[in-house]
């Protein structure tokens, strides 16, 4: 009789002992989300042919002011934010270029640089000025663009 109990309390005991060994076996799935607030935007850049090419990038900005001074920036040579660029693509726009301001009104942005803007190899001007209005025309807000230099409308170059 004693064994019978020594043997029932034995068998109780490895049962629970399975149950939990089980849910612990099976744990519950857990369901992480993660947001990352970036958006996805293009930039023309130079390839190692020299030619136009179109390059999606993510981008921080979300307004459309703030997103034209990114993309000059990325499109400027050893800018700060070049490291974001993909290997084999180079920026059309000449170092130490600076955006002296812009703005956009009725869907037309007036871009005026400064004067280092000029300071290209003359077989790259055209390229840099379509890389310059491919990506500008890529925002949604821009529907054409003048390209000033030290406040004087580009004509030519």
């Amino acid at each position: 009789m004693l064994k019978l109990k020594i043997l029932k309390n034995i068998g109780i005991i490895l049962s629970v002992i399975l149950v939990i060994q089980i849910l612990f076996l099976f744990p519950k799935k857990e369901e992480y989300i993660t947001t990352i607030n970036t958006n996805e935007s293009d930039i023309y850049l130079f390839d190692n042919n020299n030619y136009v090419s179109r390059v999606n990038i993510q981008v921080k900005s979300n307004n459309t002011y703030d997103l034209i001074n990114e993309k000059i920036a990325l499109m400027t040579k050893n800018n700060t934010l070049s490291y974001k660029l993909r290997s084999g693509f180079t920026a059309p726009i000449p170092e130490n270029t600076r955006l002296l301001e812009y703005h956009l009104k009725d869907g037309i942005l007036v871009l005026n640089f400064s004067k280092e803007l000029l300071d290209i190899d003359d077989n790259l001007e055209e390229k840099m000025i379509e890389a310059i209005i491919y990506s500008m025309t890529s925002i949604k807000d821009v529907n054409g663009i003048t390209i000033k230099v030290n406040n004087k409308v580009l004509e030519k170059i």
